[in-house]
């Protein structure tokens, strides 16, 4: 989008609403678990069954909140240490990366700068036609699918493996 560009009411109202639904459709399911993290039910699930507190408080037999679980409490705790690490040293790994590619020619600078983008392009283009080879590949080299993982009507979990010839 050019903002010198004039636009019309119908595009920015369209644009406007699109921003709008995006943003509902990214925090909704956010939104719904931490409501339901309060419900006093067995599972966080409908229909509402009153407040509590007991998934992150309760020490019961029947239930044991977040706080009282050793195992949840150590995970979190490497996560959180990972993370930190990881962000620290991608920081200081990018920061040094783009002072180099920016200030200095040197050989293969295109072939180490394909290398350091290629993590980010690899995995949609990967994951794109191997969906797509999964789901919809030739009935004789294909594995057979999962019906959870492809689309109604393109192969069915019980296709027998045939090997290629």
């Amino acid at each position: 989008m050019i903002r010198s560009l004039p636009r019309s009411r119908g595009y920015s109202m369209g644009y406007g609403l699109y921003v709008t639904l995006y943003f509902v459709f990214l925090f909704a399911p956010l939104t719904v678990t931490c409501v339901l993290a309060f419900n006093d039910s067995q599972f966080p699930s409908l229909p509402w069954k009153g407040f509590t507190l007991d998934w992150f408080l309760a020490d019961l037999p029947a239930r044991t909140g977040i706080f009282h679980d050793r195992g949840n409490l150590s995970s979190i705790l490497t996560s959180a240490r990972t993370a930190v690490l990881v962000s620290a040293l991608a920081t200081l790994v990018g920061t040094c990366a783009a002072f180099l590619f920016e200030q200095e020619e040197f050989p293969l600078k295109g072939a180490l700068y394909f290398l350091m983008l290629a993590p980010l392009v690899i995995p949609g283009v990967i994951c794109g036609p191997a969906s797509g080879w999964w789901c919809w590949g030739s009935s004789r080299s294909s594995p057979p699918s999962s019906p959870l993982w492809c689309p109604p009507g393109s192969r069915s979990s019980t296709a027998p493996l045939k090997r290629p010839r």
